[in-house]
């Protein structure tokens, strides 16, 4: 998931013969763990909160708690945040992965973005899913009352859940290509700049009609036998507020997170053509011992040894 979906500048052919897929494989897995790891502690803190909302706690009262905990408990969130990290690790992961292979391969342009929606897309939908419904789990009604036996997650909740994902992936790679051209053809604003903006824009808006399909996935875990009147109530209540902060949590994650990883992989990619293709024809390399490139003229020795004729031929 990220702001800039474009294929990422690619590296040469030459300079791929020599570089290690080995190297390649773990450089871009360190990427996609740093790119997560910028992103983990707001996305944690909003899900876990928004989850224990939906449970009943109130949201503000659920975002100091998860923010404190994180100061000074770390360890009370180590569990969810290591599912978050994975969540989104694999999300980068599998784009980076995309991206690598098709320079490899040297796949085109619209394979490569084919590839990267359906991989990252499929990354980011199956442990995203598995993710809430862990969440629900652990910081629901069902977990906090000692008394109650914790249920299975009901099927209309995964169910939900892929409803809710699918929209997401629209607002994030369908929706912001159609908003564009609207910024575009009423606005002077130049291309570029419509379609960032629009692809940062999209997937905050759509939270006004993704958050209360989130918000009935986890009632429908909690109060399983409530009327539908009674869950109109209950998503209505905590809509507004955690609408806001769901939109913090996708711009961050669609704005800080992309960046992040964008620059990341563009410097490793730098970072291994300096490191593994140094094997420039000596022609090209300009020594000061053995003075310039044959583009700039004679070297040092050829003028020596030039000189040493001329002095010679002076002598005799």
């Amino acid at each position: 998931m990220g702001a800039d979906s474009a294929p990422a500048p690619k590296r040469s052919a030459e300079a791929l013969a020599q570089i290690p897929w080995q190297a390649d494989a773990a450089i871009f897995t360190g990427c996609s763990l740093l790119s997560a790891f910028s992103v983990v502690p707001v996305v944690m803190a909003v899900d876990k909160a928004i989850t224990q909302a939906a449970a009943g706690m109130p949201l503000g009262r659920a975002l100091r708690v998860v923010v404190r905990d994180m100061v000074k408990q770390p360890r009370a969130i180590a569990v969810p945040f290591g599912m978050v990290m994975g969540v989104y690790t694999v999300t980068y992961g599998a784009s980076n992965l995309v991206d690598v292979v098709s320079e490899r391969y040297e796949l085109g342009a619209g394979t490569q973005n084919t590839i990267k929606l359906c991989g990252a897309t499929g990354a980011y939908t199956t442990s995203s899913i598995l993710k809430d419904v862990a969440f629900a789990k652990m910081f629901s009604k069902a977990s906090a009352a000692a008394t109650e036996v914790k249920r299975a997650v009901p099927l209309t909740t995964y169910g939900t859940f892929l409803f809710r994902d699918s929209l997401i992936i629209g607002a994030g790679f369908i929706l912001p290509a159609m908003v564009a051209g609207a910024i575009k053809s009423n606005t002077e604003m130049d291309a570029q700049t419509a379609e960032k903006i629009a692809q940062l824009a999209t997937p905050c808006a759509m939270q006004v009609v993704i958050t209360p399909i989130h918000l009935l996935g986890l009632n429908l875990y909690n109060v399983p036998s409530a009327t539908t009147a009674e869950r109109f109530r209950s998503v209505a209540s905590t809509y507004p507020e955690a609408t806001g902060v769901r939109m913090l949590r996708f711009l961050w994650a669609y704005g800080v997170g992309a960046l992040v990883n964008k620059d990341l992989t563009q410097r490793a990619r730098d970072w291994t053509v300096d490191r593994y293709s140094m094997a420039v024809p000596l022609e090209r390399k300009k020594s000061f011992f053995d003075g310039v490139t044959p583009v700039d003229g004679i070297g040092l020795r050829e003028l020596q040894g030039t000189l040493q004729k001329t002095k010679t031929s002076a002598l005799m």
